[in-house]
């Protein structure tokens, strides 16, 4: 199985960085389509990408989940996907290079947009752009989309809902995605409601 994971919007928090370097009069959370970023900045579409050198993408911030992403998906050895607006692939490489120095050293990144071009019946691609989403599906790839306020799962939990959407496609999909792992539902007691269920990777 091939796991595809994707930068901005999953584990760089792409938008408040956007927020920050323009100091934009608009929050994280009101953010329902990328387009609305465009109302609040001054320029054109082409002006805003443009302007952005390779230092805004090399120095852009993990998202909060970013962390437990990338710990609860590593048995996996997924492999950075994530696609240059415009200009900014050198930053992004840069950005890879001093964050995920596992990744860099182990070239597990692709950088360029044609993610659909990585699609196949044994891949999974873990995104939170609908339309990235549609494209890999339509190319045979499976998805999981990251809830985000600019999705429709917005306010879903985002660990759950990875946990639980790859616990279900490696069920019944495992054939197709050839994978070394599946997913193990583990009930444990807890202190607040007795009973809690977390998830452990079982080798086959």
């Amino acid at each position: 199985m091939r796991v595809f994971l994707d930068l901005d919007g999953v584990v760089v928090d792409f938008v408040q960085g956007l927020i920050d370097w323009f100091n934009l009069d608009f929050k994280h959370e009101d953010c329902q389509n990328y387009e609305d970023i465009y109302k609040f900045y001054p320029g054109t579409k082409a002006d805003l990408w443009e302007s952005l050198p390779d230092r805004f993408w090399a120095e852009l911030n993990f998202t909060k989940e970013a962390n437990e992403i990338l710990t609860f998906l590593e048995p996996l050895k997924p492999c950075i996907l994530t696609s240059p607006v415009w200009t900014g692939a050198g930053g992004k490489q840069q950005w890879i290079r001093k964050n995920l120095p596992n990744y860099f050293d182990e070239k597990r990144y692709l950088i360029g947009p044609a993610k659909d071009y990585a699609a196949h019946k044994g891949s999974l691609l873990i995104d939170d752009a609908e339309e990235m989403i549609e494209k890999f599906q339509n190319a045979e790839g499976y998805t999981i989309l990251v809830p985000r306020p600019w999705n429709y799962l917005r306010g879903k939990d985002v660990l759950t809902h990875i946990k639980n959407s790859l616990f279900t496609i490696l069920l019944y999909h495992q054939n197709d995605l050839q994978s070394e792992y599946i997913l193990k539902k583990v009930v444990t007691p807890t202190w607040h409601s007795g009973v809690g269920r977390t998830f452990e990777w079982v080798k086959v």
